[in-house]
């Protein structure tokens, strides 16, 4: 139920979301003058390199308190289909800092959204028992059974598997983790999220606790995950506000 209730407030967050890229990813392309042409190898370099970035934020988010805050919402159903790829966060914004290579290799916005939406397309697809790749196919692609490990709240499978479409990165990475047997769903050593509002809440207000920090289980002291955090809040605010406060500079005036 909670799965499909987070779907509107995340397609409003969506929207923001998709005004947010074309803002910074206009901003630096006419701040640098560097822009790729939209050709047949921009889309490829394109699809490699949100792929990998995701590979990043993902994993990111599973070690950082402040992205994990947000990331929980979608860990938190102790089912595994189609209606998980629907719960998710209503605060999305952070990933575009991940995405910031795109924006200044001059991958033009249109074309990094298209890819990131298609990415998303093919990950939702990934939540269901029903459907199993073949092997061949499980060497280079993310698939379900490999998505199931990463779903997983069972200690052995934690923190595995974070590919977006390529599990190549895992493989690179030394984080993939192949399925074995059955496995059960949800946080780990985490009760089922009452209501809609705490299971979009409760990990960020635990954050400011430092609850977050010591279950996104990142082997780093609590005043670095403090200090990236306010890294990257301050320096998101700065940019947004730079680029709120004159509106013109995507005129060139």
């Amino acid at each position: 139920m909670h799965s499909l209730s987070s779907a509107p407030g995340y397609l409003v967050a969506a929207g923001l979301y998709i005004y947010l890229a074309w803002l910074v990813f206009s901003y630096i392309q006419l701040t640098t003058g560097h822009a790729l042409p939209e050709t047949l190898s921009v889309w490829i370099l394109a699809f490699i390199m949100e792929d990998l970035c995701f590979y990043f934020f993902h994993r990111t988010s599973h070690g950082l308190g402040l992205l994990w805050a947000s990331h929980a919402v979608h860990h938190s159903s102790v089912y595994f289909n189609l209606t998980v790829a629907f719960r998710q966060s209503w605060f999305p914004f952070l990933i575009i800092i991940f995405y910031l290579p795109l924006a200044f290799a001059g991958i033009p916005v249109h074309i990094f959204l298209t890819i990131q939406a298609l990415s998303l397309l093919y990950q939702a697809c990934m939540h269901t028992e029903k459907l199993k790749f073949p092997n061949f196919l499980t060497f280079v692609l993310n698939s379900p059974q490999a998505h199931r490990v990463h779903h997983s709240s069972e200690e052995r499978f934690l923190n595995r598997n974070f590919a977006g479409v390529l599990i190549v990165w895992d493989r690179l990475f030394k984080t993939y983790t192949k399925l074995e047997g059955n496995t059960n769903y949800g946080i780990y050593k985490e009760p089922v999220v009452g209501n809609l509002f705490d299971l979009q809440f409760r990990e960020i207000l635990r954050f400011f606790s430092l609850g977050s920090v010591q279950i996104a289980k990142l082997s780093l002291p609590v005043w670095v995950h403090i200090g990236i955090t306010i890294v990257l809040v301050v320096g998101s605010v700065l940019f947004l506000g730079y680029t709120i406060l004159h509106p013109y500079w995507y005129l060139g005036l």
